[in-house]
């Protein structure tokens, strides 16, 4: 939109095994970041950073008019949704563009408040978010996890397991379905800072919650002889511009170092030998005196970088972009539902979104459509640092049958 790059795919041939990937769109806006909507406004009009914004704005709606556009379609997640209702505001102002706007939510982040129930076993409700790309990335993060258990086990290692998400930890949470005993998201993390709330600072765990982390790994280890720790990368980044502004690295890796500093503290010794996570074995005798081998558990870092992204859909994920787009869009384009985004009313199971999916599918305004976060009750076991049973059964109706048991 922003250059006026563009092509026609009405008639392309479609691999659903490239998922959502032949779009070949780029991170970019042509509006600001709504965190800097204030301070660009107070900048002068020949200031060069807002003549290229304006650029940008220009540029995306002089495309609108070339194509004589009725309704543009926005797929994205949060950033791009924020970054939608920003320029669906700014257009419906110009007189000489009349194209109306519909975005439909689609990140493996799944940080969007698409305002759908999840109704718990005990009748009870919980608002949570579902959106198209979290289904597949879930299901291959459960995967993954259950691939590295089998090295896990066989070499008697602690690890890591790096996810994506840079503030919501939905992604290092499905690791749990695949067994991972403890996860880490950034959503209740504790910093030495309480004023940083931007996810490109330094962050890093406080003593007690260093501590408590440490003991509950440990206590797992010394009971299975390997552990792993599902950490998502916003836990503890650290930004880099190697891979340019926005790529954070080395939160797996960073507990690493946590877990292995425990170890190696003197202070910690007499509780670590006394769980059995470290242990002294005798395998002979050399004048009758005992030769010690000490056994200590490795810690290693596993990185899932863009794998969860890559790929076939999930059957689940192809079932709810039929229902929201193929069904609902169509009828929100028929009836004129502008400004809106399709979403799933209620959680369903497979078979319940082939059955009566079209009939749990809503719209909710797109300004509605927030960032939403893992909500931490009652998705998440902050003393046991892992998922709780309403997430357990969140999960298990959008992964695959064979990854249930």
């Amino acid at each position: 939109m922003i250059t006026g790059s563009y092509r026609d795919i009405t008639d392309a041939a479609i691999d659903p095994n490239s998922g959502g990937t032949f779009l070949l769109s780029l991170r970019d806006s042509p509006t600001p970041p709504p965190s800097e909507k204030k301070r660009m406004a107070q900048l002068p009009a020949d200031e060069a950073e807002k003549v290229k914004w304006e650029a940008k704005y220009q540029g995306a709606k002089n495309t609108l008019k070339e194509l004589f556009l009725d309704v543009l379609v926005v797929l994205g997640g949060n950033g791009t949704i924020a970054a939608t209702v920003d320029f669906a505001d700014r257009i419906e102002s110009e007189l000489d563009v009349s194209t109306k706007i519909i975005c439909l939510p689609r990140t493996i982040d799944n940080d969007i408040n698409t305002h759908t129930r999840h109704t718990l076993s005990d009748g009870n409700e919980v608002e949570t978010a579902l959106c198209p790309g979290y289904p597949s990335a879930a299901e291959k993060l459960v995967r993954a996890a259950r691939r590295l258990r089998t090295t896990a086990t066989s070499t008697k290692r602690i690890f890591t397991l790096e996810t994506m998400g840079r503030d919501a930890g939905w992604l290092a949470l499905a690791a749990t379905l695949g067994w991972a005993e403890v996860v880490i998201v950034p959503e209740v993390r504790a910093v030495t800072d309480p004023g940083i709330t931007d996810a490109t600072d330094q962050r890093s765990f406080d003593k007690d919650t260093n501590d408590n982390f440490c003991r509950i790994v440990f206590d797992w280890y010394a009971k299975n002889r390997s552990v792993i720790v599902s950490v998502s990368e916003g836990t503890l980044p650290k930004p880099t511009d190697i891979y340019g502004p926005r790529k954070l690295i080395g939160a797996g890796d960073q507990v690493c170092a946590i877990l292995k500093s425990y170890l190696e503290d003197e202070k910690n010794t007499d509780h670590l030998e006394e769980t059995g996570v470290i242990r002294k074995v005798f395998p002979n005798k050399i004048d009758d005196e005992n030769c010690a081998i000490t056994e200590v558990p490795e810690v290693r870092c596993q990185h899932t970088d863009y794998d969860p992204r890559m790929g076939a859909p999930s059957s689940y994920d192809i079932e709810l972009a039929r229902v929201l787009a193929y069904e609902k869009l169509k009828a929100m384009l028929r009836d004129g539902e502008f400004g809106r985004l399709p979403v799933l009313g209620s959680v369903l199971w497979e078979h319940e979104l082939k059955d009566a999916g079209v009939n749990e599918a809503k719209t909710v305004e797109m300004r509605k459509a927030t960032q939403m976060l893992l909500p931490e009750n009652p998705y998440y076991d902050k003393e046991r640092l892992t998922s709780s049973k309403a997430f357990d059964d969140f999960l298990r109706r959008l992964v695959g049958e064979g990854l249930i048991e």
